[in-house]
């Protein structure tokens, strides 16, 4: 399967990715995918071509494996792809054993309700990027996955960042080798339990007005890997 054309934009409501596909997106292009969205088997592939992009305005599900994982990533490791964005406004999305990688935005979770589960995100901007959790059903978790490497030279990589959001909770992941590890801002609220925080640049830290509750975690000790707080909120809480 392919998607073709110089700045071209397809929309169609619903795609089925088996077991041992490969969906390649040439430069440019990109799709929108409305209603049922995106169903990823186990082992299916996505490769995208630079400044390639994938849309999802519904429900977003992979089935990856331990050993198979559900793979999103770029021709060209040195030409990124734009990434994938999610907006389920607040439809259940389960992704497991996902792998995003070489990307602006890894995965951009906007408006979802979204269970993250074994999952990576690397060499990206932004590994993952969430926002506008502004409503109980829009409720984001990100559990035991990995974000690393999300260090670009001579810009501002996070591994995890959070705007406008008021319900995420992270919760045994690691995070390691970013500029930043965790950036929650503006006005947003996050729980982390049980996290290895290690070789960021920051570690973790709190801005504009969020509110971050941390209980048990695993701090390296290259770095600041040590919370900070900028007109916010940090308060240490039992897991």
């Amino acid at each position: 399967n392919w998607v073709s054309g110089t700045g071209a934009t397809f929309n169609t409501n619903s795609m089925d990715a088996l077991s041992g596909s490969v969906t390649e997106f040439f430069a440019n292009a990109g799709m929108t995918l409305n209603g049922s969205g995106l169903n990823a088997q186990a082992g299916s592939q996505f490769k995208f071509g630079v400044n390639a992009w994938l849309d999802i305005h519904g429900i977003f599900n992979t089935y990856g494996t331990p050993s198979s994982n559900v793979l999103f990533y770029p021709t060209n490791p040195s030409a990124k792809w734009y990434g994938l964005h999610v907006n389920s406004n607040g439809a259940t999305c389960s992704v497991n054993y996902a792998d995003f990688s070489y990307a602006y935005y890894g995965i951009f979770i906007e408006s979802s309700r979204m269970f993250l589960n074994d999952s990576r995100a690397r060499y990206c901007d932004y590994g993952i990027f969430v926002a506008n959790l502004t409503h109980p059903k829009m409720a984001v978790s990100i559990q035991r996955s990995t974000t690393e490497y999300n260090n670009t030279p001579q810009f501002y990589s996070y591994g995890i960042k959070a705007q406008n959001s008021r319900y995420l909770t992270l919760r045994d992941n690691t995070i390691a080798n970013n500029f930043y590890g965790v950036v929650i801002d503006q006005g947003s609220t996050a729980r982390m339990y049980g996290n290895q925080i290690n070789n960021n640049w920051f570690g973790v830290s709190a801005e504009n007005g969020s509110d971050l509750r941390m209980g048990d975690m695993i701090v390296g000790d290259y770095g600041n890997n040590c919370a900070s707080k900028n007109s916010s909120t940090v308060v240490n809480v039992v897991s």
